[in-house]
């Protein structure tokens, strides 16, 4: 019992990968809007989802810091993406339209 209260210690911590589900519906346009998700102890693979009907959409994923990008999409109405994104990385998630017009796009992330 007394070697786990370490080890429990240390997950509340946070020092183990944290859990990513963020859903949300919201409009957009021609100049995007970006989410941002914090960094974490440990590498993670992140599944971006993003829909919209009537409209293409681009979708880029990119760490915090530096700006590097780890994936982008161009196209469809809807489409899903899977990153690795480094141990001690934040990224961000931004999403527009390839047109002028306002669209409502649904969005989930999750690791």
């Amino acid at each position: 019992m007394r070697h786990l209260i370490p080890l429990i210690c240390l997950a509340a911590l946070g020092c183990g990968q944290q859990k990513i589900d963020f859903s949300e519906a919201f409009d957009v346009d021609y100049g995007g809007k970006t989410f941002d998700f914090p960094a974490t102890g440990s590498a993670q693979n992140v599944k971006i989802v993003a829909s919209e009907k009537g409209n293409l959409i681009d979708i880029r994923v990119y760490l915090t810091n530096d700006q590097r990008t780890l994936a982008e999409y161009k196209g469809n109405e809807s489409h899903s993406l899977e990153v690795a994104v480094p141990a001690k990385q934040g990224f961000k998630v931004w999403i527009a339209t390839r047109t002028n017009e306002r669209a409502t796009v649904n969005l989930r992330v999750s690791n």
